[in-house]
This record gives C-alpha cells, sequence and structure tokens, in this order.
C-alpha cells in the first residue's frame, strides 16, 4: 500500500520529516499557468508551489500535481500548465487535470469572464 497525503506548501524541514516517516506521495497541485495564476490566488504565489515540488523531488516523495481547468483560463494557460510540469527538474508522476467548472473554492476568487472556457472543450 502506498501513502499519499494533500498538503499545502512544505518547506523542506517538513517534506524531510514526512519523507523519513515514510510518505510516499504527495499530492499538490499547480492549478493554472503562472501568468494566470494570480487572477485565481491571492494568499500564495506559484514560486512557492514551485518550490515545494522541488523539495518533494529532492527528498524522494513521488508527486501528484494537477491542473484544474474551467477558472476562466485561456487555451493558452492550459497549454501553459502542461509545458510548466514538463520542464520541472523532476516531473510528477501522476498529472491529473481536473475540471473546475468555476468551482466554489475558486468562484469567488476568479474575476467575471465574458470568455470563459467549457472545461472540457479543447
Amino acid at each position: 500500500m502506498e501513502t499519499c497525503v494533500k498538503l499545502s506548501i512544505l518547506t523542506v524541514e517538513q517534506a524531510a520529516r514526512l519523507s523519513g516517516a515514510g510518505l510516499d506521495f504527495h499530492n499538490h497541485n499547480v492549478d493554472t499557468s503562472q501568468e494566470f495564476y494570480g487572477s485565481i490566488i491571492t494568499i500564495r504565489t506559484m514560486q512557492y508551489r514551485l518550490e515545494t515540488l522541488e523539495n518533494d523531488g529532492q527528498l524522494g516523495i513521488k508527486v501528484c500535481s494537477s491542473g484544474i481547468i474551467g477558472m476562466g483560463e485561456r487555451i493558452e494557460d492550459r497549454v501553459a500548465v502542461l509545458v510548466l510540469v514538463a520542464n520541472l527538474p523532476k516531473h510528477p508522476e501522476r498529472l491529473p487535470i481536473n475540471s473546475g467548472t468555476r468551482s466554489r473554492v475558486y468562484r469567488s476568487m476568479t474575476p467575471p469572464s465574458d470568455q470563459i472556457l467549457s472545461p472540457l472543450r479543447a
């Protein structure tokens, strides 16, 4: 059996403790492109997310990191998530793409848009 946790930002020390305790996977999402990130998340930066993924990789923790579509992003933002993840020093072992369909979590943080894309339209 593999262990997996979904946590927010981890310091190197926190990741080391989890790795030492036998954690297999950390689910930590990049959510969207760097360009669109500030439109939906204002309490942290993309850089914090990238540092957490790097810390996990350095300590041997496998990563599941997803993108979320349907939050008002452009098609270019969707592609940019894939490019971002492809250029990480260590690739995530799993990359699910979730449909946010302007979910309740992000709805209040996403500005109105006349060009909201259907989550399943490429």
